[in-house]
Parts: structure tokens; sequence; C-alpha cells
């Protein structure tokens, strides 16, 4: 009995650090990217991180597509993404191509099998199924993906219902975490 309560002391723990990561994430989110009167044909760019480690996203608003870059200590990958909303504001992603130290492991929305396994001795399978899954439309599970490209499209939501939109997810996670933490006291915890 005892390691089941730690382990929900834990488990409380973690949903608590998460939710105020996302209340602060959501927060920044509303506060500083809603943008307006953009041309649709730019690129809008974002850069996060510096140095040995760092994210770069260029989106395509007409396109509905967006680029990440990245550079870290395994080297420089690209991968363009192709997106799409659907009517509860879920945003629908698959990748077009992906390209890692200058071979591509995806390209136009086509698994390069042969390559992966001949450029990845290490872990071949299970890139090629991640890959398999990544060139499929999925939901979006990065709430800050999701908002980023919600954010730039004012004529899908307008800046309200976004601000709306994630303040209702938010009292949502709330709720069901009090709902945890009322089960928990329950169980003697």
């Amino acid at each position: 009995m005892t390691i089941v309560v730690i382990l929900l002391i834990v488990i409380v723990i973690f949903i608590l650090k998460e939710s105020k990561d996302r209340e602060k994430s959501n927060a920044e989110i509303i506060g500083k990217i809603f943008v307006k009167n953009r041309d649709e044909d730019e690129a809008l760019n974002f850069e996060i991180g510096s140095g040995e480690e760092s994210l770069t996203v260029q989106v395509y608003r007409k396109q509905g597509q967006y680029l990440l870059s990245w550079v870290g200590t395994v080297g420089l990958f690209d991968r363009l993404h192709e997106y799409k909303f659907d009517s509860n504001l879920n945003v629908h992603q698959r990748v077009l191509w992906l390209r890692g130290e200058g071979e591509f492991f995806i390209k136009d929305n086509v698994v390069m099998e042969a390559d992966i396994r001949h450029f990845k001795r290490v872990d071949a399978d299970f890139f090629v199924e991640d890959s398999k899954r990544m060139v499929e439309w999925h939901l979006c599970e990065s709430v800050e993906t999701k908002y980023l490209l919600l954010s730039l499209h004012p004529e899908i939501v307008s800046e309200f219902e976004l601000k709306k939109h994630i303040r209702s997810e938010l009292e949502s996670f709330k709720t069901m975490l009090r709902l945890l933490c009322e089960e928990f006291e329950k169980m003697g915890g």
C-alpha cells in the first residue's frame, strides 16, 4: 500500500509541474505570438535556442506547411510538415520530407526505407516504422506547435476565439487534475 501511495504522490507532483509548465507556455502563446496583417506569402521565422542546440521554424501559411531545422550534437536535420485544421481546431500534420546529414529519409511523402537502412545501421527498424507513421496524417501532439499554427491563421480563428480555446483547454486540464487529487485523498493520501 505504501508503494502505491508514493507512486500516486509522484504522479500528482508530475502532473502539477506539467500543469504549471503548460499554463506558462499557454500564457506566452496568448501574449506574444498572435500575428496580424502579415503577407500570406511571407515565411514566418522563429528561432529557439542557440549554440550547439538550436531549432528554427519557418511557417509558410499559404501552403499550409512548416519547416523545422535543428542543429544538435548529432548534426543538422530538416523536416517539412504539411498541416491542416479540423472543425474542432485540432491540427493534423504529415511529413513531406525529412533530411539528415545530407541524406533524405523521407522524400515526397515517401519513406526511403533502403536509404534509411543503409545510413542508419543502428535502430533502422524503429526509424523506418516511425517514419511511416510521420508520413500519414496524424494529430499534432505538440501544444506549442498547435497554438503557434492557429495563431498564424486569423482567417480560421480570431484572436478572441483562440484565447477562449486555450483557456478552455487549460480549465479542462485543471478540472481533471482536481478530480485526480480528490481521488488521491480518498485513498488516504
